[in-house]
């Protein structure tokens, strides 16, 4: 659920700078994605988001396709408010056609190598690098009352130096499969970005239960840091199998 949400923040908000200007700032307001069916084991995600968006200088809107190979298997949308000039583009914003090799080790700085071994460190055959790192800073205990917590680090953070909102998305949905009873699977999400959560301070989920049922269950997921509401989501999800 974490690689889904982050991979349709970044491609959709590449898909409204490509209207408005490569190096313009987006704050997301609110994210949603939803899933047609079960995702294969393995499966390697893409998000087509068009290059036509509905953009203007107050909101901008931008919705795209969720691909498991070349079979579409869910959708994405998102709004933004347009900030001001300055940011760098991303490598696949600048160079759309062209391909990027590795990364070599050699290459990266000793903060970008320490978290790179951090991450391999609580990597498990069954998620994604993404998946791990969210996974290695939550606290919570399945199938209490207790909230879920996760402790925000420099891993979790966009280039603004705040959590960035896939990650924020993606514990709603983590803390929702952990409040509920029994193996369940992702059907939708949206969540609504109140305030930025910046790192540091531990972030806490509660979660209450909108509508039960035996098949599907929709939950609502709070997200407080330091007392303040920073996210709201609903989260509908399906007993797997």
């Amino acid at each position: 659920p974490t690689d889904l949400a982050l991979l349709a923040d970044l491609a959709l908000g590449a898909s409204v700078r490509a209207a408005l200007g490569l190096d313009r700032r987006l704050a997301t307001v609110s994210m949603t994605v939803q899933l047609d069916d079960v995702l294969p084991e393995a499966s390697q995600l893409r998000v087509r988001a068009p290059r036509t968006s509905s953009t203007g200088e107050e909101l901008a809107l931008a919705g795209g396709s969720v691909l498991s190979a070349l079979r579409q298997v869910g959708g994405c949308s998102a709004a933004f408010v347009p900030q001001a000039r300055g940011l760098a583009p991303m490598p696949w914003e600048r160079h759309e056609d062209e391909d990027w090799a590795p990364v070599p080790v050699s290459d990266l700085t000793a903060d970008e190598r320490r978290a790179v071994d951090n991450v391999r460190g609580v990597a498990a055959p069954d998620r994604s690098l993404v998946e791990a790192a969210l996974v290695a800073a939550v606290t919570a205990r399945a199938g209490t009352d207790a909230p879920a917590q996760l402790a925000p680090t420099a891993l979790l953070a966009n280039r603004a130096g705040v959590v960035q909102g896939g990650v924020l998305l993606g514990f709603s949905i983590h803390a929702a499969q952990l409040a509920d009873t029994g193996p369940t699977e992702l059907r939708t999400a949206h969540v609504e970005f109140v305030a930025p959560a910046g790192l540091g301070e531990v972030v806490t989920a509660r979660c209450t239960v909108v509508r039960p049922g035996r098949r599907t269950r929709l939950l609502r997921v709070d997200l407080h840091q330091a007392g303040r509401l920073v996210a709201t989501s609903t989260v509908l999800l399906r007993s797997a199998g």
